[in-house]
């Protein structure tokens, strides 16, 4: 027990004091991030996975089922009772979709 609080102790530390923050390289981020080409590599890479989502039919929305009032209940409200897929964790919310 005083061992593995010890090496806790030492964990913490050695985050503390090697957790320092890596200086800004200029030249790369001028290059890649303030020139906008990282920016468009990820918005290239987004809109090729939505296309081939939409081409795959996974974004037609009429394959989901519509979903209405669902009281949270136990931490938990099933919008669709006994599907794992419309059954979400709550807090003293309840579902209502429209």
């Amino acid at each position: 027990m005083v061992f593995s609080k010890c090496l806790g102790s030492f964990a913490l530390l050695a985050a503390v004091v090697l957790g320092k923050e890596m200086p800004v390289n200029q030249a790369l981020a001028e290059q890649m991030y303030d020139s906008g080409i990282v920016h468009e590599s990820i918005m290239t890479k987004k809109m090729s996975t939505w296309a081939a989502e939409r081409e795959a039919g996974v974004m037609e929305s009429t394959q989901y089922p519509e979903l209405g009032y669902t009281a949270c209940k136990n931490g938990v409200a099933e919008a669709i009772p006994g599907d794992a897929n419309n059954t979400f964790r709550c807090s003293n919310v309840s579902i209502h979709i429209k």
